[in-house]
């Protein structure tokens, strides 16, 4: 995981550059996106160890269960995801989605619309 910089300021990617993104109704360290959201919103999935990469923060990190039995990657305590609408790397089609889903700022916080990062997510 890494970042990039686009209209909303520094945002993070994975290392395909496919921008990830956090859950508003996410509590801390949980995922509660799931069946049909989890289609339109996949998980980032962890396949071992996550690693931290340019701009991004190797303290915040982790790894959690889902339901489903599978292991997501989460940042600052925000489950990751991405957005189906996003079909190229460095598409941010997922930002703002029903006041929602936001893009994940290199400090854990969700980008708000306007490029300033808002308080951390409720989640």
């Amino acid at each position: 995981m890494t970042t990039a910089q686009g209209l909303y300021g520094d945002y993070l990617i994975d290392p395909h550059g496919r921008t990830l993104y956090l859950f508003d109704a996410d509590p801390p360290n949980q995922s509660t996106c799931l069946t049909s959201c989890a289609t339109e919103h996949p998980p980032l999935v962890a396949v071992g160890a996550p690693a931290a990469g340019d701009g991004t923060n190797s303290n915040l990190l982790d790894v959690i269960s889902r339901p489903d039995g599978t292991n997501q990657v989460s940042y600052g305590g925000h489950p990751l995801y991405y957005f189906l609408g996003d079909t190229e790397p460095d598409d941010t089609k997922g930002q703002g989605v029903e006041s929602k889903w936001w893009m994940v700022t290199p400090q854990a916080r969700a980008m708000s619309t306007t490029g300033a990062s808002s308080a951390p997510a409720s989640g």
